[in-house]
């Protein structure tokens, strides 16, 4: 099983470690638009994802959903659960057909507390999502919808390791919290300078360089966020 692990959360652990936390553990597919927990939950289960994306979404009273975050296979899903009692206040849905290796809690739970390694990376991505998700509640605020839209498919290509998004103008335009003829302005601009090519519900990512001179700053914060974790030692 061993040589099928892609997560660089699990990546990160010695081999010992990694079999104390996958002990009992079953890989497991996530298709694209299912619902792993509903907000108010708690988690039963940590998902430590192997491919594909999650998105992390608040669903308001008035039907709008706002994402506050995405994990791909740098990280694990469930972690709030592990933290304390609180009920999770987000809905985590995936975005892309996934596959990740399912924990038990229980499991999660005892590792954490008897593993030194397993508590020190998971604290680790734990603090890298934190941060992330900090600056780009900053970035809805302060940057213009076009850069945000070219942050957020960067970061979800980052994420994910694929370049054709299967996403809509509507659906972006909900992650971004902007109209949805915002985001087909901007797609527009993007594909006509050749960095995208976009079609009824994809985005294919041409140039990312070029793409990356679009984003936003904040860009740059979560990809070193992203490109530092789990190097620290």
């Amino acid at each position: 099983m061993h040589s099928q692990i892609v997560n660089n959360l699990l990546c990160s652990l010695s081999f010992g470690s990694q079999n104390e936390l996958l002990q009992g553990s079953r890989l497991v597919r996530l298709p694209r638009n299912r619902t792993v927990y509903e907000q108010g939950e708690r988690s039963t289960h940590a998902y430590f994802m192997q491919t594909g994306l999650a998105s992390l979404v608040v669903d308001t009273s008035n039907g709008e959903h706002i994402e506050i975050g995405m994990v791909g296979h740098e990280g694990v899903i469930g972690m709030s659960t592990l933290l304390g009692p609180a009920p999770n206040i987000t809905r985590c849905v995936m975005q892309l057909d996934s596959s990740a290796f399912e924990v038990s809690m229980d499991t999660l739970c005892r590792c954490f507390e008897n593993n030194r390694e397993i508590r020190s990376k998971l604290l680790e991505f734990t603090q890298s999502y934190l941060l992330a998700t900090e600056r780009v509640a900053a970035c809805n605020r302060v940057h213009l919808a076009p850069e945000r839209l070219v942050r957020w498919l960067l970061i979800a290509q980052t994420y994910s390791q694929v370049s054709q998004l299967p996403f809509t103008h509507e659906y972006l335009a909900q992650m971004v919290a902007v109209q949805r003829t915002t985001v087909s302005l901007a797609l527009n601009s993007l594909q006509a300078e050749g960095l995208i090519e976009h079609g009824w519900g994809t985005v294919l990512i041409k140039d990312r360089p070029g793409l990356e001179l679009k984003a936003c700053s904040c860009y740059q914060i979560v990809k070193k966020l992203y490109m530092n974790l789990y190097k620290s030692d």
